[in-house]
């Protein structure tokens, strides 16, 4: 039966520590919750080998030229949409990573409704992203039963694409068809069944671990600096002007100058700061080292 199903499940559990938090002062309030906030980095470190894993295989199926695709319903699905959104607005790449939800051509704050219990349209949506044997598709589901994120998953597999899931319950139907898994246990949510709290934190910060991986890998990251590619905010023609003197130890008019001269490509004018040499050759080192500003940088003349 349903109801017992979802009984079972720790995320639809009532969380004891909070039954009078409609009752307490603000400050109590406050201190319960965030109380409550810190079990995600909990779970997260007591998943750590699980989630290496799939971090590693992400980044794997990344440099074999396949994309890595989110699959999930309701917060779950919000919230890799949210973050691959961040992402491609960062990195102006719209390839590398996907998020697919239920009616994603449809406003996130509006979905259509129901389609979340449709294992049928799970399947269509995968079908439609045409993915490739290469690719890696990762189901989010807090529940890991959601019925459109399990016909997914099935269809996924059926057809021999690699899969992941990232749930925060353990021992759920996604848990046994996956090949790469990561069950991030938050335990009972300060609200019952409210799963876009800590569950939807937990999601996100390791939809985040991954995508930054995938990053660091790529050569977006140089230390803990992003090159970024939309420069249509001050702010960010700001940073990356930081960026630029971090890398290079050259002083801010240079990088303003050279980011000028790169055309607002800051991985380029860090390059051409950084070994003192024009437009061209810092993009002939950075395709040499498949843009690997360190490398490009690092590289023996």
């Amino acid at each position: 039966m349903i109801f017992e199903r979802i009984d079972r499940l720790s995320t639809e559990k009532r969380n004891l520590s909070t039954l009078n938090i409609d009752r307490v002062s603000t400050i109590e309030f406050v201190e319960i919750f965030n109380e409550q906030n810190l079990t995600v980095m909990k779970a997260i470190e007591d998943e750590k080998e699980n989630i290496v894993s799939l971090i590693e295989k992400a980044v794997s199926v990344h440099r074999n030229r396949g994309n890595i695709i989110f699959i999930g319903a309701g917060a779950s699905g919000i919230t890799a949409i949210r973050c691959v959104d961040e992402y491609k607005k960062r990195t102006g790449e719209n390839d590398r990573f996907q998020a697919i939800m239920p009616g994603s051509l449809y406003p996130v704050e509006a979905p259509p409704k129901g389609v979340e219990d449709d294992p049928n349209q799970g399947e269509r949506d995968v079908k439609d992203a045409t993915l490739l044997k290469r690719d890696l598709i990762i189901a989010v589901s807090a529940s890991g039963r959601t019925p459109y994120t399990i016909g997914a998953i099935q269809y996924a597999s059926k057809i021999g694409i690699q899969t992941a899931g990232i749930t925060c319950n353990t021992g759920t139907a996604l848990s046994g068809m996956v090949d790469y898994l990561a069950e991030l246990n938050c335990g009972p949510e300060v609200i019952m069944g409210a799963t876009w709290l800590r569950s939807a934190a937990a999601e996100k910060a390791l939809i985040d671990m991954i995508i930054s991986a995938v990053m660091i890998s790529d050569g977006d990251i140089y230390s803990n600096l992003i090159f970024e590619k939309d420069l249509g905010e001050e702010k960010i023609i700001e940073r990356q002007k930081r960026v630029i003197m971090y890398v290079s130890g050259v002083d801010y008019d240079v990088a303003s100058r050279n980011l000028e001269r790169a055309d607002n490509d800051a991985k380029a004018a860090a390059v051409m700061s950084a070994r003192h040499c024009d437009r061209r050759q810092a993009e002939t080192l950075l395709e040499e080292c498949a843009g690997h500003v360190r490398q490009a940088i690092e590289l023996e003349p």
